[in-house]
């Protein structure tokens, strides 16, 4: 399989930083219903005074959204800057730039900033070697690590792994150079359980769960 460059997966996300529902009207949002699992997993371990690292923050929706509920602050890292730039009109739209700082960067090779919470949401599917980008982010997380992602195993996982051998397909035929990986979520378990973590709680929904981590 193809892949993607830090150039391709920018350019993807570049190309359709216009193309979602405007973020007034967050019911529309692209996995709206798993990010408000998401969100409830966060509140139920608290997020008051922490300070919250974002990795594939996109436009900066959840970012924001994380401050409204409770968050001291957020820093953003996505590798689009079209959608960085998004996320800091938004952040001074909302008068929350001091609490938001959002920059353009690659997550699995970046020096990630250390924060108390670290949160991906649909985004370690946009990452080849997720090895890289498991050490990365893990490293950079004090106590609480929450995401979503594909689910891999079962008749859940077939079909995820299905459906994204289409999408692909989709890219391949518009000679796009960004690609959509299912990895194992048994690797991720992993990986947090060596650096200390446990699971706090998992939500699953269709072909997709959030889980939130603690150590």
């Amino acid at each position: 399989m193809t892949r993607p460059t830090e150039g391709d997966i920018a350019k993807h996300f570049d190309d359709g930083v216009d193309c979602c529902a405007p973020r007034r009207d967050a019911s529309k949002r692209p996995g709206f219903a798993l990010v408000k699992l998401l969100r409830r997993q966060l509140a139920d371990v608290g997020l008051a005074g922490r300070s919250v690292l974002e990795l594939g923050c996109g436009r900066g929706e959840l970012s924001l959204d994380l401050i409204h509920d409770g968050a001291a602050s957020v820093t953003g890292i996505d590798l689009s800057p079209d959608a960085i730039e998004y996320a800091r009109r938004t952040a001074a739209e909302d008068g929350l730039s001091e609490r938001a700082d959002f920059r353009a960067g690659n997550a699995a090779t970046t020096s990630l900033p250390s924060r108390d919470v670290v949160v991906h949401h649909r985004v370690i599917c946009c990452y080849h070697d997720v090895d890289a980008f498991l050490a990365a982010s893990i490293g950079a997380a004090g106590s609480i690590y929450a995401f979503s992602m594909p689910r891999s195993r079962g008749i859940w996982g077939i079909g995820v792994r299905v459906a994204l051998k289409l999408e692909n397909l989709t890219h391949s035929i518009k000679r796009r150079g960004f690609r959509a990986f299912v990895h194992d979520e048994r690797v991720v378990h992993s990986a947090l359980s060596r650096a200390g973590f446990h699971l706090k709680s998992r939500s699953d929904r269709g072909g997709w769960f959030a889980a939130v981590y603690v150590s």
